[in-house]
């Protein structure tokens, strides 16, 4: 085979490719194992503010229930909330 410096044997390229590709995949495999903590933390924040958005709309859904005449008024408003 021919290289850039000349003349290389087969073995020497394949043996190069290879550690280039273990090299690829462990710095891949490193940095998702980087960013474990992080999608943790973006997972917990999520919950605690889906949590809160799903105490408000219930909240807001019986205040509305309780004052207003109108049934749908209530889903109304606790859908904008």
């Amino acid at each position: 085979m021919v290289g850039r410096r000349g003349l290389i044997a087969p073995d020497q390229t394949d043996s190069a490719s290879a550690a280039a590709i273990l090299g690829a995949a462990q710095g891949m495999v490193t940095g998702f194992l980087a960013m474990i903590p992080l999608l943790a933390a973006g997972l917990v924040v999520f919950l605690i503010f889906w949590a809160i958005a799903t105490a408000v709309r219930g909240a807001v859904e019986n205040l509305a229930k309780r004052r207003s005449e109108f049934p749908s008024a209530a889903t109304a408003f606790g859908r904008l909330a």
